[in-house]
């Protein structure tokens, strides 16, 4: 039973630092967008400009290649239907680096409060999820609950 509680706690201990981790690679991630934002916007405009170009050569290389003539107005349309999905992402990726932008710099007081504060709600949610568990056991195993976790725990 000691080996129990000791491997609980470890849990708990692994679900804090899981956490924590997340958070601070929310942070990292923000002010990455912040710093290289305008640059990671240009860079994917630039690679949406050479896609759309190979998409119109090779709408042209199709056309010569069938001995079609070329209609530039309805290739174009269709070459911008297909680039949608991109035209998307790019809008998508500037509102992401407009918001690293607008983001303010947690100190890390702050940042280790707001912490406490999100571990003790989850832990307190946790318990409560433990109760609740605990007396749904209860009524489904019997009182040899603990003689059953005893035989099934390895």
């Amino acid at each position: 039973m000691e080996d129990n509680k000791e491997l609980y706690n470890e849990y708990e201990e692994l679900l804090m630092k899981r956490d924590q981790m997340y958070k601070e690679a929310d942070s990292y991630q923000i002010g990455y967008d912040r710093e290289f934002g305008d640059l990671i916007t240009r860079n994917f405009e630039l690679k949406i400009e050479c896609i759309r170009r190979k998409k119109t050569i090779a709408a042209c290389m199709r056309r010569i290649n069938r001995g079609l003539v070329i209609d530039v107005s309805e290739m174009m349309k269709d070459i911008e239907k297909e680039m949608t999905a991109y035209y998307i992402r790019l809008k998508d990726m500037n509102k992401e680096i407009a918001g690293a932008k607008d983001a303010e710099p947690v100190a890390d007081e702050e940042k280790k409060t707001a912490f406490k504060e999100a571990l003790e709600e989850k832990k307190a949610d946790y318990e409560n999820y433990i109760r609740q568990l605990d007396g749904e056991l209860e009524k489904l195993i019997g009182k040899e609950k603990n003689d059953f976790f005893a035989c099934s725990v390895v």
